[in-house]
């Protein structure tokens, strides 16, 4: 049943023809009809442009009419694509999956989704994503994931690797089991030989096409490839990309596809060629029959091949994860940018961004151990940890402030106004401008370790000089007239020069 909503009326559309809905893999998806003015159509006067219209769950909003004395002649599209008015400023780039980068973009957008499971949890590095109409961003990973979607009932939308899944293809035989309504057969792209150039080796591949004496040989632009070095496998890779298949586009009177769903594979033996070619279901177009709507035609169509670039990317993303010895992710967002590399189980480097401040860091898994350095704009930090220990280096416009449990030099080390916590040891000289002042409130003791000599002083104000093999004194005089010289039980010999 028809329904118009115009802001709080809700009322059905009776007496109409030519009811029309048309759903494409591409996303497209429209509904046409006419109606008529009757006293008991009692949606009619509600009709108008941007009115919404729904139809066993699905919502379409007018954007066209015609409209004479008794009639209007509607043309409405899901309102999926009022999505393009709405704008997202924020920004979600990086590397995400595919549902991460959903569940962002249609938040509070009055729409919900489900995904295939094979493309759910699938990675894109996609930068700068966001500040655009939703649409558009759809669009983006569409084309990112190389992915279709379908709009469903209640404003929800479906996203899948392929529309159709994987359900038993069916197999149609033109001028046999199906009748066309129109068809259309290009044949001006087709190439039926293909030469491969690789890492010393080349390789040749033609169809069986070839054999067709209406089409022939038709050579391909040549693939130089340096990565393969076998014949076979440059041969399989060249046979891959070769377009040995007509583009065909049918649309037929849909007896035996009523059921089919949209994007669902079909395969179509066209014997004028002599080929079996692999289509599927591009657009399905529904009416009323008996009061219920039904599949009236179907448009079949074969699938566009990738570009080589594009299996390129799809090989290497294979490797990557079956081997899963390295991973790489990137995020964006209007705050900050974060790049990571991690060794499976092993280690992880990151780098995040912001405005203030640019964060590196480096984690070993296996050894428990990191390093961390910061630089803002009044400060530099440096962290070093294994387990409980730790080193850390900061660093102000006026200051250097070390921790550690040992700090070593190697080198000759200047400075002024210097102040350690902790132990400072150097095997070479120390140079001092002028004093050095011992700060402990318990005295001190400079020692030399290698004689067993010290100089020590107390809290007591008394210093005590320890030698093992004599106190020298020289120097042209030595001036005690101020000191009181105590000896005790083991009197000193005096030698004097």
């Amino acid at each position: 049943m028809l329904i118009i909503q115009n802001e709080s009326q809700v009322k059905p559309i009776n007496y109409t023809k030519d009811l029309e809905i048309v759903q494409e893999v591409n996303g497209n998806f429209t509904l046409s009809f006419t109606t008529f003015n009757h006293k008991h159509n009692l949606g009619y006067s509600l009709i108008e442009n941007e009115t919404v219209i729904n139809l066993d769950g699905y919502d379409f909003k007018v954007k066209l009419i015609h409209q004479n004395k008794d009639s209007k002649t509607i043309y409405a599209t899901t309102t999926f694509f009022e999505l393009r008015d709405t704008w997202k400023d924020d920004i979600y780039g990086g590397t995400h999956t595919f549902n991460e980068f959903i569940t962002w973009l249609l938040n509070g957008s009055g729409w919900t989704f489900t995904i295939d499971s094979d493309l759910k949890n699938e990675s894109k590095v996609i930068s700068n994503f966001g500040n655009g109409s939703i649409l558009a961003l759809i669009n983006t990973l569409i084309s990112e994931y190389d992915c279709e979607f379908e709009v469903r009932t209640n404003n929800t939308v479906h996203f899948s690797k392929q529309i159709g899944g994987e359900n038993e293809a069916v197999q149609c035989r033109y001028g046999n089991n199906i009748k066309a309504l129109s068809h259309k057969v290009d044949t001006s792209n087709i190439k039926t030989r293909i030469k491969g150039i690789g890492n010393g080796i080349t390789a040749t591949y033609t169809s069986p096409l070839a054999n067709d004496p209406l089409i022939g040989i038709r050579d391909a632009e040549p693939i130089t490839d340096e990565r393969f070095t076998q014949v076979d496998s440059l041969t399989e890779y060249i046979k891959s990309q070769l377009n040995d298949t007509p583009e065909v586009i049918f649309e037929l009177e849909a007896i035996e596809l009523t059921e089919k769903q949209l994007g669902q594979k079909v395969w179509l033996i066209y014997e004028k060629m002599n080929i079996e070619i692999e289509t599927r279901i591009l657009s399905q177009t529904k009416g009323i029959r008996n009061n219920r709507i039904v599949t009236t035609s179907v448009v079949l169509g074969n699938t566009i091949k990738k570009s080589s670039n594009d299996i390129l990317t799809s090989m290497t993303v294979e490797i990557d994860q079956n081997k899963k010895e390295y991973r790489s992710k990137f995020e964006q967002t209007n705050e900050r940018i974060t790049l990571e590399v991690d060794e499976v189980n092993e280690s992880i480097a990151t780098l995040e961004i912001k405005a203030d401040s640019i964060e590196t860091s480096v984690t070993n898994l296996e050894t428990n151990t990191n390093a961390r350095f910061t630089v803002m704009a009044d400060q530099i930090s440096s962290k070093v940890t294994a387990g409980e220990v730790e080193s850390i280096f900061y660093q102000t416009a006026n200051s250097f402030t070390f921790s550690a449990e040992q700090i070593n030099f190697n080198g000759h080390v200047f400075g002024q106004g210097a102040t350690f916590s902790g132990n400072l040891e150097t095997l070479q000289d120390v140079k001092v401008g002028a004093n050095i002042t011992m700060q402990g409130s318990n005295g001190g003791i400079i020692q030399f370790p290698a004689t067993g000599c010290w100089i020590g002083a107390g809290n007591t104000g008394r210093m005590t000089i320890e030698t093992w093999n004599g106190l020298m004194i020289a120097g042209p005089s030595f001036d005690v007239s101020n000191t009181t010289v105590v000896w005790g039980n083991n009197k000193p010999v005096a030698v004097w020069g």
